[in-house]
């Protein structure tokens, strides 16, 4: 069943605000590397699906997915200010996108990560800490120009 706009809205801002709170975004890796999907709404440069790597608001919705193809990953913690300095901009250059929030079924969320990135700097604002994240508001700037 597919879920409503406005659940997934929803859902979504939840995620910023935790991320934004606890400053820590959740992933599932193994020795190969990060747990992936495959996207419904984004393709390749090729025209295929693009991989979407998937991230959590918290420990115990990343566990939640440890199951089949995914159970030998470990969570791993990613500090928010690496995800805005590393992650995004190289998902982006590798034509990645973001899976936010996937449940047991591996149903998620699917963001560019330039959108999310801008997103949590708007959250970052809605916070009031945008402070200590204020060279990453430049670089997206610089980014987008």
């Amino acid at each position: 069943m597919l879920k409503d706009t406005a659940t997934l809205e929803a859902k979504y801002k939840r995620f910023l605000k935790r991320i934004c709170e606890t400053e820590i975004i959740y992933a599932l890796k193994e020795p190969r590397g990060f747990a992936f999907l495959y996207s419904n709404d984004f393709e390749d440069e090729e025209g295929e699906e693009a991989l979407l790597l998937c991230f959590w608001s918290a420990n115990a919705y990343a566990n939640a997915c440890r199951q089949e193809g995914w159970a030998n990953h470990e969570i791993v913690e990613i500090p928010l200010d690496l995800f805005l300095k590393n992650w995004a901009i190289g998902m982006k250059r590798d034509s990645n996108y973001a899976g936010i929030e996937c449940d047991s079924n591996l149903f998620c969320i699917e963001k560019d990560p330039i959108r999310l990135a801008l997103d949590i700097l708007d959250e970052l604002v809605n916070q009031e800490k945008l402070e200590g994240f204020v060279e990453y508001t430049k670089m997206y700037n610089e980014y987008l120009s």
